[in-house]
């Protein structure tokens, strides 16, 4: 399993992971957190690492999970970073960048 991989998982039960003076802090309710926490210990300096690079990389085209379980594709220009795409989409718990494009039925088609 990869670090996108676990957060991926827990921003599917509602848990927001992030980095906060360089140590891996999450949110949500307690029932999520706790169903997490044996994994995200686990992963925990692979997440780092995630965190840091994906923090560092900036991009036009994000896809990025809320709150409410939805998924949403977000461009922006300039490209911006994982942080800055989080910080301004209400509700985001995941951000990660997009590579690929939108098919003719306006579907995510992922580029392989």
């Amino acid at each position: 399993m990869t670090a996108q991989i676990v957060l991926e998982r827990a921003a599917d039960v509602g848990v927001s992971v992030f980095l906060e003076d360089g140590r891996v802090a999450f949110e949500g309710s307690d029932d999520a957190v706790n169903a997490m926490l044996s994994e995200l210990r686990r992963y925990r300096t692979p997440i780092i690492q995630y965190l840091e690079s994906a923090s560092a990389k900036t991009a036009v085209q994000w896809i990025v999970k809320t709150s409410d379980r939805g998924t949403v594709k977000v461009t922006c220009s300039p490209p911006h970073t994982q942080a800055e795409i989080i910080a301004a989409v209400p509700d985001a718990l995941f951000a990660r960048p997009w590579q690929g494009d939108i098919d003719a039925s306006n579907k995510l088609a992922r580029k392989e």
